[in-house]
């Protein structure tokens, strides 16, 4: 029981790979971490998180979610990514977010110019 309690305290905090998450024992913290690996992978490289994400997340759902995500928090995330959502909620947010990318830098306020 102590080694399982152990296991789980020490999960990875900034997973950067896969096997980062192939010792962690929980499903729903396995996932959690490969979440975080797809997104820290995206902010590195678009094509290389879209190859992590499609290759090694086999839930449909988590990839939706992945996709969804992107294009949530990383500000450059290519908008066709909510073409590969195949949940209809998940893909409308997406669009929603695609749309709004003044609002994915959370801290930066855009101050208009001052009127002539």
């Amino acid at each position: 029981m102590w080694l399982v309690l152990l296991t789980l305290a020490c999960a990875p905090e900034n997973p950067t790979a896969a096997s980062d998450c192939s010792w962690v024992l929980s499903s729903g913290e396995k996932k959690n971490c490969m979440v975080a690996v797809a997104l820290a992978t995206f902010r590195t490289d678009a094509a290389a998180g879209v190859a992590f994400t499609e290759s090694q997340v086999a839930d449909e759902v988590q990839r939706d979610f992945i996709f969804l995500q992107a294009v949530n928090e990383i500000p450059s995330a290519d908008p066709r990514l909510c073409e590969k959502i195949v949940s209809d909620t998940f893909r409308a947010a997406c669009e929603v977010a695609a749309r709004r990318p003044h609002l994915k830098s959370p801290g930066i306020r855009r101050v208009p110019p001052a009127l002539p």
